[in-house]
């Protein structure tokens, strides 16, 4: 059962969550430890778990609250948290930890700039094994991943929010932040951060995240202005930096090849497999796109 919040809150973060209670606790766990911040209320959107974690979020007091959902996905999940918040959303995942003042620093951002129409923070992640695992980082401004990102909610309301429509959960953190910025800025606060902590993968695992090529060809398509035309088109433009972010984060890991012999012949076969995927959701990419074209 939802819980009441205690009072006026003047901020709402929201993490959307499913099936993974453990990585949930820390993170709410973290947000009961914040320092310094205004009001604010927790709003976990349970996106269908097989098990409930409305529990779980009761344990933690009555500024946590829980919102159920049928598992239509991260971007629905994160607007059903919106629709009944506070003026400042603050948006995270199960599997953060953010810093003591992180709420703190989110808030006095805007405070102290009226104008911006939203702030993000950088994330930080221990080191993690791109063959094995996923992780995500961000050292500096234009991330605007939604694992540290906050937004006025009036700008996020006439934004529409979070676009449901890509084919992975990839794509939605940078869609909204480009229709946002063709209104106004978002900032950033250097305080405003959070530690993402790796999440074990299987092989498969590893290489079906090729696959978001097919979410970058739509996300190229609704922005043209964030990726200007080059000698080469844009369906070959996401196949190569797909596959360059990947050999980055493998060749910067701090497992990398070392001269291990076994670990390399690895990362040859994943990071073979991992093109085949890539060349697939390129594929799917461009069909998708050649039908959106055809529609009246």
């Amino acid at each position: 059962m939802d819980m009441p919040s205690v009072g006026p809150v003047a901020a709402t973060v929201i993490v959307p969550t499913r099936d993974r209670p453990a990585d949930l606790r820390r993170c709410l766990e973290a947000l009961a430890c914040q320092t310094g911040a205004p009001p604010f209320e927790v709003i976990v959107v349970d996106d269908g778990s097989l098990v409930p974690v409305a529990p779980l979020v009761e344990e933690l007091g009555p500024r946590f609250r829980t919102l159920r959902r049928d598992g239509d996905g991260p971007a629905r999940a994160r607007n059903a948290g919106a629709a009944d918040a506070a003026a400042v959303l603050l948006f995270t995942d199960d599997d953060t930890e953010p810093a003591a003042c992180w709420v703190a620093a989110a808030c006095a951002h805007l405070e102290q700039h009226p104008d911006d129409l939203g702030v993000e923070g950088p994330v930080f992640t221990p080191a993690w094994d791109p063959l094995t695992s996923y992780s995500v980082h961000s050292h500096g401004p234009g991330a605007y991943l939604t694992c540290n990102v906050a937004y006025r909610r009036d700008a996020f309301l006439t934004a529409a929010g979070f676009y449901p429509g890509f084919p992975s959960a990839s794509g939605e953190d940078h869609d909204l932040a480009f229709r946002l910025l063709r209104q106004g800025r978002i900032g950033y606060a250097p305080g405003m951060e959070v530690v993402h902590h790796p999440r074990a993968l299987s092989f498969w695992g590893v290489v079906r995240r090729g696959l978001n090529a097919e979410t970058d060809i739509l996300l190229y398509e609704r922005h043209p202005e964030r990726f200007p035309a080059r000698a080469y088109p844009f369906w070959l433009r996401s196949l190569y930096y797909d596959a360059k972010r990947w050999f980055h984060h493998a060749r910067s890991a701090e497992h990398g090849i070392h001269g291990d012999v076994k670990r390399g012949a690895r990362m040859a076969v994943t990071a073979t497999v991992y093109l085949g995927c890539t060349a697939t959701g390129t594929a799917r990419g461009m069909r998708a796109r050649r039908r959106r074209l055809r529609q009246p």
